[in-house]
């Protein structure tokens, strides 16, 4: 008996020596096969629709290039412009492209850092890594981190870029709004690979950071905290008088929540806006690349044509200078 047939019989498979039975064998390896992708899929597929958008910046009317030792980034705060919570990083939206005409080598290596509240800068150590073919950059890419770690509420962080193989002759064309009114943060940049960075206040980067919400911990209540002691009714009128003054109180905290409730329905709006603003910008690049593509193949097509046109022409030419040794040319 084949190992084959030991391990399908250790799998409760009872083995005959047809060709039947070793075909039934195959199919239910397969079908269990096939299960545990599908199983796989659907987790992957529900983890990718638990992400949202947090922050992001999408102005941008100019551009700019740099190579080698240079590096681009933008600092953000969460909470800016999206809900003020602490999420897990799970992906950014860039916008980087190559140079018309020229071919970087190497990958874009993208790294996201916690950032110096005193200076704004960003400080050393990356929190988390992404990279990209530097060959596959359109202009608008997707790039997922290696690692997922939290980003808490009302802090800054800095998204930093770099093409290390870059030369001055093949460079990195980034997208950058030079009228720059990002509130949560600006541009930074860096000559020398990082050793010392420099404010542009007045310059943005577009991006959008995606990632999935965590569940905070303070909604939970222990029993203590509902049970009262008999002490605890006795009232006495500096005791209604404080309780008047907590009902103001609770008034205009109820206020504030009301409004910040309707600037967290705002930012969700915006939120989905931009979201269907890059769905139709994407459609519209693919829209663009296949045109594009049509264009060229009709290019060269004419070009073959009108070459093939030339050839024959020059046939014809060579023919007619050519001496005839026919009887019938004498």
């Amino acid at each position: 008996m084949s190992n084959t047939e030991y391990y399908l019989k250790g799998c409760g498979v009872v083995l005959n020596r047809g060709e039947k039975t070793k075909k039934r064998c195959v199919r239910l390896i397969l079908f269990l096969f096939i299960s545990l992708l599908l199983l796989s899929a659907s987790s992957i597929v529900s983890a990718v629709e638990e992400t949202k958008l947090y922050e992001y910046y999408s102005n941008a009317t100019g551009t700019g290039t740099f190579y080698g030792k240079q590096l681009r980034g933008q600092t953000f705060t969460i909470g800016t412009v999206s809900d003020n919570e602490p999420f897990r990083l799970i992906s950014a939206i860039v916008r980087f492209d190559n140079q018309p005409n020229e071919n970087p080598a190497g990958d874009m290596i993208f790294n996201i850092r916690n950032v110096d509240p005193a200076t704004g800068l960003p400080v050393e150590g990356n929190i988390a890594n992404a990279s990209i073919p530097c060959s596959e950059l359109t202009g608008r890419d997707e790039i997922f981190f290696d690692n997922n770690p939290i980003l808490l509420p009302d802090t800054t962080y800095a998204i930093v870029a770099q093409a290390p193989l870059s030369t001055a002759q093949n460079r990195v064309l980034c997208v950058l709004n030079p009228a720059g009114n990002y509130p949560g943060g600006s541009r930074i940049y860096s000559d020398d690979n990082g050793v010392t960075w420099f404010i542009q206040s007045a310059r943005d980067l577009p991006f959008w950071i995606y990632g999935q919400p965590i569940g905070s911990e303070d909604d939970t209540t222990s029993p203590e905290d509902n049970t009262t002691s008999p002490e605890d009714d006795t009232t006495s009128p500096d005791d209604n008088e404080s309780d008047i003054d907590d009902n103001a109180e609770e008034n205009n905290t109820t206020d504030e929540e009301n409004s910040s409730k309707e600037q967290r329905k705002e930012r969700k709006r915006q939120c989905k806006q931009e979201r269907k603003q890059c769905k139709r910008e994407r459609k519209q690049c693919k829209q663009e690349r296949k045109n594009q593509r049509k264009e060229t193949k009709k290019q060269i097509k004419t070009e073959i044509k009108q070459e093939s046109k030339n050839l024959r022409e020059q046939k014809r030419e060579i023919k007619s200078n050519k001496p005839c040794k026919s009887s019938r040319c004498k």
